[in-house]
């Protein structure tokens, strides 16, 4: 077994990483002659760490499969002082595969008691507001604007491997040794990917200001202050539900506001009555007053009340909507009626400090505005 050490200067990573980074957190890759862990082998595990104040990878490569136990007893050695594994798809891959070869060597694996932070995972369940149609490691370092000296993939380095065990030629330990050092040291910079999390996820931001403009097309604009500053920007935009742009600490948001006649269905319609002649719906405690030749049993399908009203449109957002279009409507619509005024006397006015409900509803749809956007 050979232990390749490389240092890095924590000043070097991304701002918006940082934060995220402490002296409890293991950062983790594996490189292997395979997928299956019953008919292949790990030969390199890859292992980076804050040690003060520095960043350093550490690399525990086996010359040949015989060193596989050696290596993983080493990882053991290494793991005691950390209380947290971070990986890129690990949940799927690494750390199963860690556990099997482990037990295969009747060794106890060194990562079963620290908490999983899979970046992958993290990413995917917010992954329509990224510009891209592939979620692999160098795609994302690339859309925060990381460049690598590794071109190849892990798939591509086993015959490398199995040539280097046969020859040993530098050349070969070189490839296989870069493209491990980059896929953990590129780790840390995509942990300012939590970023996104935190926003989208959590509703890390507070509302700045609100208003809604007066003219013919109204839009609503919500200015927003972000908790945790993004490593890159993102401008979101759709045709039909409006758009974002988010930069730094900052982020504008603008939602079409939309008027027309929208019906509210009263969900326990079996305590009313349809008045056919007015065409509306009466409760039974005043509609049992009602000649019964001028009523009848509401049912689900018109026991409704019209109003006309402003309103944002949603996709999905609350199943309990009672607001529809029709009963089989699925989208969400949120009357603005109470708050237009005070919205429309200027974005600086907005009623969001003035009433608690509102900024709820307010971040509410903002979250799942940016958790819907849809995909590229």
């Amino acid at each position: 077994m050979t232990e390749f050490r490389y240092n890095y200067n924590k000043r070097d990573i991304l701002a918006p990483a940082r934060q995220f980074i402490t002296d409890r957190l293991l950062v983790l890759d594996i490189e292997t002659t395979g997928l299956s862990p019953n008919k292949n082998m790990i030969y390199c595990i890859g292992l980076g760490y804050q040690d003060e104040g520095r960043i350093q990878v550490h690399q525990l490569f086996a010359e040949t499969p015989e060193e596989e136990a050696e290596i993983l007893s080493r990882l053991n050695q290494i793991s005691r002082r950390f209380s947290q594994v971070l990986t890129f798809n690990g949940t799927t891959f690494d750390l199963p595969f860690l556990r099997r070869r482990s037990a295969f060597h009747d060794i106890s694996c060194g990562i079963d008691h620290l908490r999983s932070l899979d970046l992958y995972r993290e990413a995917m369940r917010i992954r329509r507001i990224f510009p891209m149609r592939e979620y692999r490691q160098k795609s994302f370092e690339q859309f925060l604007g990381m460049q690598r000296e590794d071109t190849m993939d892990g798939g591509a380095l086993i015959p490398v491997f199995r040539r280097y065990t046969r020859q040993h030629q530098p050349e070969d330990l070189h490839l296989l040794r870069i493209h491990n050092q980059e896929d953990v040291y590129g780790l840390f910079p995509l942990l300012s990917l939590l970023a996104y999390n935190r926003l989208v996820e959590q509703g890390a931001f507070q509302i700045a200001e609100a208003g809604m403009t007066r003219e013919e097309h109204p839009r609503l604009s919500v200015r927003i202050r972000l908790d945790h500053e993004l490593p890159v920007s993102l401008q979101l935009l759709t045709e039909a539900s409006g758009g974002a742009f988010l930069k730094n600490t900052d982020g504008l948001l603008e939602f079409p506001v939309h008027h027309g006649v929208l019906r509210h269905y009263f969900p326990d319609y079996r305590n009313y009555y349809y008045l056919p002649e007015e065409d509306t719906v009466i409760h039974k405690s005043i509609g049992k007053y009602v000649d019964s030749a001028h009523r009848s049993k509401a049912t689900r399908e018109n026991c409704f009340l019209s109003t006309e009203t402003d309103y944002l449109q949603l996709k999905g957002f609350r199943k309990d909507s009672f607001l529809k279009r029709s009963l089989k409507d699925k989208d969400t619509y949120i009357d603005l009626t109470p708050w237009k005024e005070s919205l429309q006397s200027g974005i600086a006015d907005h009623p969001a400090n003035a009433d608690p409900a509102f900024t709820d509803l307010l971040n509410r749809v903002i979250c799942h505005w940016l958790s819907e956007y849809p995909e590229p």
